[in-house]
């Protein structure tokens, strides 16, 4: 700003302070004890800021980032998470203070102490295995029994184990499986093979998905947060079944193949016969979701998805496939997810009944119809994200309006 200056340490300026935060080295720690007493004693030291500093007020950035808070308050989800901040009249004290400060601060490493602010349940201890083949990951969960599961991102799993809704002392982490994180398109068969471990973030990138599979790429950039994004899994994603989720009711539209696999066989199963009810599955407690495989749709092929929600998680999701005959004059075949409102997703039938065989002139009144239809199957329930005679409206609109979109895509 004055020329006089190379780093912005040598900055100076009326009323310049300089920040610094203290960061937690390790992810999934309680915060034990933070002093900031002898801190703030220090010379040149304007400010401390430490959790105790927001109980009285909103500890996290906006309404709309509830999972992110400002300093950790009762632990640090991740490591780098911010636990104290600094303010001092130039860097190089603020840079000493952290010193000092973090020896005033304990930070208890691991889950096994991980406690929640009410201070009843804590993350209990558990064993990591790592196997270096899908059939021994299936051989150790057939062998602990319920006691054991498939770990790959955690971003499911490690929240209901906090909470204390489950309890297993053995995770068996999948991620370590050569060949599992893969994804390749094979040009001959025109499908798409996702592997189990491959991140949202990485299908969200991959050229081959955003080449020949632009909707998928598209849905997973609206997945949860970055962090998710970065962490979570597409396998742990499908078999936790989420109500409240993306990726499922998309590739429903797709008929997707899943590929299970096991010690005594491998099998394959399609999405629609997968989901069977909330976090609920066909896939036996032994079996790794190995595989899953999305046919390229044709060229007189249109696709949408949409969704809405008031929070992170969909509180409705709709994805239509429009198959026109070469022609372009009539739909030959149709294809409609509906997820998020019920405790799994589903294909409305009727709906795609209704539109098979009609010329794209009568399309917008057999829409209407159809958007109908798929209301009426839709088996919404009531919860946090609204009640189930909203969700069916809300079906209604967002499938007429999926389907629009579908056939605008052929102009």
């Amino acid at each position: 700003m004055t020329g006089q200056a190379r780093y912005c340490g040598d900055l100076r300026g009326p009323g310049m302070a300089h920040g610094k935060i203290l960061r937690s080295s390790h992810a999934h720690a309680r915060v034990v004890r933070i002093d900031g007493t002898r801190a703030r004693r220090l010379p040149g030291m304007l400010a401390v800021v430490t959790r105790d500093d927001l109980r009285d007020i909103d500890p996290y950035y906006s309404v709309a980032c509830r999972d992110q808070a400002i300093l950790a308050v009762d632990g640090a989800r991740f490591a780098r998470d911010a636990v104290a901040a600094v303010v001092a009249e130039d860097e190089r004290t603020a840079v000493e203070t952290l010193g000092v400060h973090a020896s005033r601060c304990r930070i208890a490493r691991g889950w096994a102490v991980w406690r929640r602010s009410e201070g009843g349940r804590m993350l209990r201890p558990f064993e990591i295995h790592q196997p270096e083949s899908v059939q021994a990951a299936s051989g150790l969960v057939a062998r602990h029994g319920e006691e054991a599961v498939f770990y790959a991102g955690g971003t499911e799993v490690l929240l209901v184990m906090k909470e204390g809704l489950v309890r297993y002392r053995h995770l068996v982490d999948v991620k370590t499986i050569p060949g599992l994180s893969g994804i390749a398109y094979d040009a001959a068969t025109q499908t798409l093979q996702i592997g189990c471990t491959a991140t949202h973030c990485a299908l969200e990138e991959h050229p081959a998905v955003c080449g020949h599979f632009p909707l998928v790429a598209q849905v997973e950039t609206q997945v949860a947060n970055t962090r998710v994004r970065n962490v979570g899994t597409i396998g742990g994603n499908l078999c936790f079944a989420e109500p409240h989720a993306d990726p499922g009711t998309l590739f429903l539209a797709y008929d997707a193949e899943i590929e299970l696999a096991s010690v005594t066989e491998t099998r394959t199963i399609a999405a629609e016969q997968f989901f069977t009810g909330a976090f609920e599955t066909a896939r036996r407690y032994d079996e790794v979701l190995t595989q899953i495989r999305l046919k390229r749709w044709g060229p007189h092929t249109r696709g949408a998805y949409m969704k809405f929600g008031f929070h992170e998680r969909p509180t409705l999701g709709v994805a239509v496939a429009l198959t026109l005959d070469a022609a372009h004059q009539s739909v030959q075949e149709s294809r409609i997810a509906v997820g998020c409102v019920g405790p799994k997703p589903f294909r409305a039938r009727a709906a795609e009944t209704a539109l098979r065989g009609v010329s794209l002139t009568d399309a917008e009144r057999k829409i209407d119809e159809a958007a109908g239809l798929a209301s009426a199957d839709a088996e919404a329930i009531s919860d946090l994200h609204g009640s189930a005679e909203y969700k069916q409206e809300m079906v209604k609109v967002f499938v007429r309006r999926a389907l629009r979109a579908a056939v605008a895509r052929f102009q």
